[in-house]
């Protein structure tokens, strides 16, 4: 398995699709911000890995949630 891994998400402002890559060496619980393609506001990217499995979930939220 790769040690990164791309993954789409939706933006907490205006619903845009976004794609970001996953250090999956970087634990299995990750917080970063990213900035949206489109609007360009900052979202809160949530990821949790899978241990077993390898399944990323990703959630993305605005900063002030």
């Amino acid at each position: 398995m790769s040690a990164t891994q791309f993954i789409g998400w939706l933006c907490a402002f205006c619903a845009a699709e976004n794609e970001t890559e996953v250090d999956m060496s970087a634990g299995h619980h990750q917080e970063y911000v990213e900035d949206c393609t489109r609007c360009c506001r900052p979202n809160l990217l949530e990821i949790d890995i899978d241990t077993k499995t390898q399944e990323i979930l990703l959630e993305a939220h605005s900063e002030s949630e």
